[in-house]
């Protein structure tokens, strides 16, 4: 693990998201989800633990736990109800790829730092882009 992935590590709060209801609508989550989390400011606890990076998240009405193997080798896990198989890789430059397989969705999500210190991730789904920007806690 690169030292810009371990600057990943720590609390992260929401700061800015760009088209995260039509995100979740591609995904099949609901139109009570979708409204919840337009007006949520979900937090993020990340870890590394050798090849693994754990994500906390906490919208303030649930928790999820995710750990994501970044070696490249496929993982499965379920969102609203739907499974999905995934791989991910970290780069030297600290950038972070997780590319899912849903059954009629293929996704792409890239989590990053920028130059300002705030984390961005961007999630592309078909022909939706979205992206979230966290602040450091």
């Amino acid at each position: 693990m690169c030292a810009q992935h371990e600057s990943m590590a720590g609390n992260w709060i929401t700061a800015s998201q760009e088209n995260l209801p039509q995100l979740l609508e591609k995904m099949g989550a609901g139109f009570l989800v979708r409204k919840a989390a337009a007006h949520a400011t979900p937090t993020q606890l990340i870890s590394f633990d050798g090849g693994k990076m754990t994500i906390v998240t906490n919208t303030g009405f649930k928790t999820k736990e995710s750990v994501v193997v970044l070696d490249g080798s496929e993982f499965k896990g379920e969102m609203f109800g739907k499974e999905f198989s995934a791989t991910a890789s970290a780069d030297e430059a600290g950038v972070i790829t997780v590319n899912s397989k849903f059954p009629n969705l293929d996704m792409v999500s890239v989590r990053r730092l920028d130059g300002e210190g705030q984390m961005v991730l961007t999630v592309t789904a078909g022909d939706v882009v979205c992206t979230r920007t966290f602040k450091r806690q």
